[in-house]
């Protein structure tokens, strides 16, 4: 749902306008990356309401907090006071005064960015706020459901529930071009992963200062992207633009990092290549993150471009293709049951330790047994770089502390483990239990 759009829009309230001159653009002397999703160099629109349901599902697994309103943590108002302020609406801080914020709207007439209420169940009192998102889904923070979550009227228990729903957004949209990324044909694998990581924060807010994953200014993108995809950045335009081999501007690659300014004492902002003359940049003047044509004012502010990487792509192909064929034998066994101690073949079960032990193993990597003595193996990684295929480990309600259950992260936030009743199934290491119990991670693909 949220990678498709491309296009983001402001109302009349909070439109962006759009001058002729460059705010934050950077520097250096003298290219980009995708997958088959990435789309063609058109595009596409869509309407606030989009752009707030997004920015709402972005906020998926932040722990609930009783009068919170702010990602350490939300309540039910809060999560919906938060996510409107960011788009310059102001809303009232309790459940009982939404519910006469906007124009009410019926179930039948709900569109994405819309509130919907729920009830106490047998009861006409108001328990939980919420916001549309869509095929009848709709997200919202509650005690006991892991913080932000989506939930579906799917469901006849919830779709009973349903109280009434408000319209904050009544005014025509003014729409603002994003743009879109190059198409991905004859990328390598890790251009379109890097393709991809660009193409999910299109339309994020422009923050000063920030790396993302929600706010971003100019070298904050460049940062986060190549952050993204196991390359270590500096956070600061100046040590940024020491990074790196000089590339002139006809020799352009998918990836180069160009930067802007009026000298090379005065750095502006930075940029990353996409490939046909287009750039990603986090804007502040337009505030968001934005492809462009490299031309006009970015033009004008050109300095120089420096390529970020050498020659570590083939390792990092390969270690990923090894990865996605440990996650696909791993999903062979999908629901396969859990038992402590238990050996695959002989039982027909898994431990934990021993499923990571059989997919590896069948794909020439030997394991040590338990879950500890993994833990011992490979290399260390932060679970910020985590990559497909890293093992993570975590504590238990009985292991005091220390490393008692294993998984392969498969990214996205999620990993394949098995245990209790679901068996061999994907968790989230930002639902509560798994990110409170996780303790570290090894990466043993090499």
């Amino acid at each position: 749902m949220e990678k498709s759009m491309k296009k983001r829009v402001l109302s009349a309230a909070t439109k962006v306008i759009l001058s002729t001159t460059l705010l934050t653009p950077v520097f250096v002397t003298g290219g980009g990356v995708g997958t088959s999703g990435v789309a063609a160099a058109t595009t596409a629109s869509v309407t606030l309401e989009d752009q707030i349901a997004s920015f709402a599902l972005s906020l998926k697994g932040k722990p609930y907090l009783k009068d919170g309103a702010s990602p350490q943590g939300f309540s039910g108002p809060g999560f919906v006071q938060y996510v409107y302020k960011q788009y310059g609406v102001s809303l009232p801080a309790t459940i009982d005064q939404l519910s006469r914020s906007g124009q009410a709207v019926t179930f039948s007439q709900l569109r994405m960015g819309d509130l919907v209420f729920l009830s106490e169940k047998n009861s006409s009192q108001l328990e939980h706020v919420g916001i549309y998102v869509g095929n009848n889904e709709f997200i919202v923070s509650a005690p006991g459901t892991d913080g932000v979550r989506v939930h579906t009227f799917e469901k006849e228990v919830l779709k009973e529930r349903f109280s009434t729903a408000r319209r904050i957004l009544t005014d025509r949209q003014t729409e603002i071009e994003i743009g879109q990324l190059p198409g991905s044909e004859g990328l390598s694998t890790v251009e379109k992963r890097f393709m991809n990581t660009i193409d999910a924060v299109l339309g994020k807010p422009y923050g000063k200062g920030e790396a993302g994953p929600i706010y971003f200014d100019g070298p904050g993108l460049v940062e986060y992207a190549y952050e993204q995809n196991g390359v270590s950045m500096p956070s600061t335009l100046s040590e940024m633009a020491k990074k790196g081999t000089s590339v002139s501007r006809d020799q352009l690659k998918l990836g180069d990092v160009i930067f802007f300014g009026t000298s090379q004492s005065n750095l502006l902002s930075a940029a990353i290549y996409v490939g046909d003359n287009k750039i990603a940049i986090a804007s502040q003047e337009i505030g968001q993150v934005v492809v462009r044509d490299l031309g006009g004012v970015y033009d004008r502010y050109y300095l120089g471009a420096k390529r970020m990487v050498g020659g570590s792509e083939q390792t990092v192909d390969r270690r990923e293709e090894l990865a996605d064929k440990i996650i696909a034998t791993g999903l062979k066994y999908w629901g396969t049951p859990y038992k402590y101690g238990a050996e695959y073949p002989t039982s027909g079960k898994f431990d934990c330790s021993s499923f990571t032990q059989w997919i590896f193993d069948k794909n020439g990597i030997k394991l040590p047994r338990s879950s500890r003595q993994q833990s011992q193996v490979g290399t260390y990684v932060s679970r910020s770089k985590l990559e497909k295929g890293d093992l993570v480990f975590f504590s238990t309600s009985y292991s005091d502390g220390k490393i008692a259950h294993v998984g392969v992260y498969v990214g996205d936030g999620k990993f394949l483990h098995t245990y209790g009743k679901p068996g061999v199934t994907y968790s989230s290491l930002d639902s509560k239990w798994w990110d409170s119990h996780y303790i570290t991670a090894r990466r043993v693909i090499k």
